[in-house]
């Protein structure tokens, strides 16, 4: 049921479910990020394939459309240097 919340709900009230977020900001510096951007690592993810490969486990693969539909379901995250991101840059990112 965790899995199916975390895309349902997506980066922000999603993921953090199933992954912990480490600040990492300061630390790593991601391509593309809006500047002054508070960076999270999701950790032990190592790619946004992995995310949904183990989704597959849970929900059909058909499905994964109706979460691009309703959330931001990997939307907003990033892979770099084989590890999974989430950039957030504030109210009204």
């Amino acid at each position: 049921m965790k899995w199916f919340s975390a895309a349902y709900l997506g980066t922000i009230y999603g993921w953090p479910s199933v992954y912990e977020y480490e600040d990492v900001t300061g630390t790593v510096v991601l391509p593309n990020a809006p500047e002054g951007s508070m960076i999270y690592e999701l950790k032990g993810c190592k790619s946004i394939n992995s995310i949904k490969t183990e989704l597959a486990k849970y929900v059909s693969k058909d499905k994964f459309k109706k979460f691009e539909e309703t959330s931001d379901f990997v939307n907003e995250l990033t892979e770099y240097n084989g590890k999974v991101y989430w950039a957030n840059a504030g109210v009204g990112d």
